[in-house]
C-alpha cells in the first residue's frame, strides 16, 4: 500500500512539473507593455501618466517607466522571479514617473510571483504578484523578439 502511494504521489509530481511551462523560456526574448498596476508608493495620478515597458532577454530583464532604464540578470526558480542587483541609469524624472521607477525597481529587487496566461498557444498576459507587498503588475505583449 505504502509503495502504490509513493508511485502514485511520483506520477502526480511528474505530471504537474511536465503540464507546469518553464516560465524562464516562455519568456526569453518577449517585451510587455502595462496594462494595469498598483505598486506601493505610486499615486493614482502617477499611474495615468506613466506607462511601464518590461522585457526579458538573454537571461535579463529590463524596465522604464518612460523616463530612466533599470535592469539586470534574472533569477527564476519555478514562478519566483527577482533581479536583486538591477542597475540603471540615475536621470532625475517629472510628472511622478521617478516614483513609479523606485517602486518597480523595489518590486523586481525583492522578487514577483509570475503567472503568464496564454491564448490560442501565446502569451496574453503576464502577472506580476509582490512578494512582500500588495503590489500587482499586470502586463500584454509589447512585442516578440524571438
Amino acid at each position: 500500500m505504502k509503495r502504490t502511494l509513493w508511485t502514485l504521489g511520483c506520477w502526480v509530481v511528474l505530471a504537474q512539473a511536465h503540464a507546469a511551462p518553464d516560465l524562464g523560456k516562455a519568456l526569453e526574448g518577449t517585451s510587455w507593455r502595462w496594462d494595469s498596476y498598483k505598486l506601493a508608493g505610486v499615486t493614482p495620478e502617477s499611474k495615468v501618466k506613466t506607462p511601464i515597458t518590461l522585457g526579458f532577454r538573454r537571461g535579463g530583464a529590463g524596465w522604464s517607466a518612460g523616463c530612466n532604464a533599470t535592469g539586470g540578470a534574472y533569477l527564476f526558480e519555478k514562478n519566483f522571479l527577482s533581479v536583486p542587483n538591477a542597475v540603471g541609469t540615475a536621470k532625475a524624472c517629472g510628472g511622478g514617473r521617478g516614483s513609479v521607477e523606485i517602486a518597480m525597481t523595489s518590486f523586481m529587487n525583492h522578487g514577483v510571483f509570475v503567472k503568464l496566461e496564454m491564448q490560442n498557444g501565446s502569451p496574453s498576459r503576464l502577472i506580476l504578484y509582490s512578494a512582500n507587498s500588495s503590489s500587482v503588475l499586470i502586463l500584454v505583449p509589447a512585442q516578440v523578439e524571438r
